[in-house]
């Protein structure tokens, strides 16, 4: 398992040295937006043109959702941005494979060969810096395997390209202001955007409603780590504001694979820790 890190981690830096260096990654952006803000939105209905956003993933038995939810509001994005004309998702095999600084394997792997997690911020420069291929390029492939998958140089036969020469780029990287003003605004601007909550076991229990964690969220019983998830909306439901969130368990969690939690006093970090970039 070390091995395969370590030449992912290889593979990274070399095809890092054939691009200049991104700028460095920065926690607050300015936003202006000379709409109003509604009192609820979907990014789904916002952006018909574009399918990713409704698109649930299942991380399968290893916890990959530090990669499936950032470069799924890459390809949101991306989309959103072509009006519909760049309807490409970006591989979360890639990612998982070739980025050797993303995943954190700890000092003692699990017998499945999972990571215990991983650093969502490192995929957002990963894009950046190196860039990542289509889910084109390596459609048999999928996380849902409890294995970690291969740093693969060439794409599918069918698909006829290299997945250097598939590689896009992102332009920028940034965190979001906590502020619930901020996020929308960043919302309604540019689409969805990645966020990362603390998990505990209750969570993976949710069917409806909004989420709110009743215990003591001091890191410790019943908590599970950390889960990395895309926020596509918010609303207002029995009088509590909540945000709108895709998770990565399958489209038979929660509600289709979605869930809603409390918006508006940073319930389990949903608000601190708000990230996005620009395609």
């Amino acid at each position: 398992m070390k091995l395969l890190k370590f030449v992912g981690l290889i593979v990274a830096t070399l095809l890092a040295s054939t691009v200049e260096a991104a700028p460095s990654f920065s926690w607050y952006r300015p936003t202006s937006y000379a709409g109003s803000i509604p009192e609820e939105f979907d990014a789904r209905v916002q952006w018909p043109q574009c399918p990713s956003i409704g698109t649930v993933q299942n991380e399968g038995c290893c916890p990959w959702s530090f990669v499936i939810a950032p470069t799924a509001v890459m390809s949101d994005r991306a989309c959103i941005l072509s009006n519909g004309t760049r309807s490409r998702m970006y591989s979360t095999v890639d990612v998982a494979g070739c980025c050797g600084s993303c995943a954190d394997f700890g000092d003692d792997p699990s017998p499945d060969g999972c990571p215990s997690g991983g650093d969502p911020k490192a995929v957002w420069e990963y894009w950046i810096d190196v860039g990542i291929v289509s889910d084109r390029c390596f459609a048999a492939q999928r996380l849902e395997k409890c294995e970690i998958p291969r740093c693969y140089q060439h794409c599918n036969n069918a698909y006829g390209r290299s997945a250097y020469k598939d590689k896009v780029r992102g332009e920028s990287s940034y965190g979001v202001h906590s502020e619930v003003k901020d996020i929308q605004v960043e919302m309604l601007t540019y689409g969805p955007v990645q966020t990362t909550i603390r998990m505990y076991e209750d969570f993976k229990l949710y069917q409806s409603g909004v989420y709110r964690f009743e215990g003591v969220d001091d890191g410790a019983a019943n908590f599970l780590g950390d889960q990395h998830v895309r926020i596509i909306g918010w609303g207002r439901e029995e009088d509590i504001d909540y945000w709108l969130c895709v998770n990565s368990f399958g489209p038979g969690w929660g509600i289709g694979g979605t869930f809603k939690i409390l918006r508006g006093s940073d319930h389990l970090g949903v608000e601190r820790n708000v990230r996005a970039g620009i395609p």
